[in-house]
């Protein structure tokens, strides 16, 4: 019996410790963004290995997730102002969820980071975050030498960028056949 509770004990602590630490909800976010009058509508993408080949073949990035939850942000005329994207990717060993805003037109806003279980330290700032990705266009966003270091934070910044890339990829794909 006590095997049994100290089993449990332990795998209790070890599925606490694997999930990520929310920071800020995406809503909260989202209206302090476009405004507390703005409407949120949650909505899911699913993506099927066909968009997923397209997209890697059009934007040469490749999408392993095939579900996406997205927000669609609306005024009260009903005007979309723009789109939020949830995006989980590994850093280190553990997991980072960004919120990533884009704007009616499909440009980077801006990127929040909601949720982040590697230590504190390794988590990007709000200042380095706009500095390098706010008001982006998908073409323009690069990990370079002009990029500012993020203290012990490599991983983190790869994640980002990986993250804004991947997102802003798939909003466009799902966009342009959307048009179409």
């Amino acid at each position: 019996m006590k095997q049994m509770y100290l089993i449990w004990v332990l795998v209790s602590f070890f599925s606490f410790s694997v999930e990520a630490k929310l920071l800020i909800h995406p809503n909260k976010i989202l209206k302090s963004y476009w405004g507390d009058q703005s409407s949120i509508s949650p909505k899911s993408l699913l993506l099927s290995e066909q968009d997923k080949k397209n997209i890697k073949e059009k934007f040469k990035i490749n999408v392993e997730e095939s579900i996406f939850k997205t927000f669609v942000v609306k005024n009260s005329k009903d005007i979309v102002l723009g789109h939020g994207l949830l995006y989980t990717d590994k850093v280190k060993t553990k997991n980072m969820t960004l919120l990533i805003l884009l704007n009616s037109s499909g440009h980077l806003e801006t990127i929040e980071v909601v949720a982040f279980s590697e230590p504190m330290e390794y988590k990007p700032s709000k200042k380095w975050l706009g500095k390098h990705y706010n008001n982006k266009k998908l073409p323009e966003f690069i990990i370079s030498k002009r990029t500012a270091n993020i203290s012990g934070a490599t991983l983190s910044a790869h994640s980002v960028y990986k993250s804004a890339k991947v997102i802003t990829a798939v909003w466009h794909y799902l966009n342009s056949k959307e048009v179409n």
